[in-house]
């Protein structure tokens, strides 16, 4: 994952100079697209963490890792199928 978080820094680094050089030559796209590569870097690196967060958890304590996620797709379950059954009765909204 080390990759993957390397790859984060460099994106993000590149739109910081990116949106740089779109604030010193007055270019509002260039700013624009360098602020969304950086912020696609940053989402990439906190993605990276949450992965080696998530194989620390499971290698550190797998049955309290199962429990969460066992409950985890319970609840989304529970949540999918109530949903499935508002839109089923005409997404939720009563007739008179």
């Amino acid at each position: 994952m080390e990759t993957t978080k390397l790859e984060g820094t460099l994106r993000e680094a590149a739109g910081n100079v990116k949106d740089t050089l779109g604030d010193l030559t007055g270019d509002v796209g260039m700013q624009v697209s360098g602020k969304a590569k950086a912020l696609c870097g940053s989402a990439q690196q906190a993605c990276a963490d949450a992965a080696t967060l998530a194989r620390d958890s499971v290698v550190d304590r797998p049955l309290t890792t199962l429990a969460v996620v066992a409950t985890t797709g319970f609840l989304l379950g529970i949540l999918w199928k109530s949903n499935r059954a508002d839109a089923a009765n005409g997404g939720g909204m009563r007739r008179r």
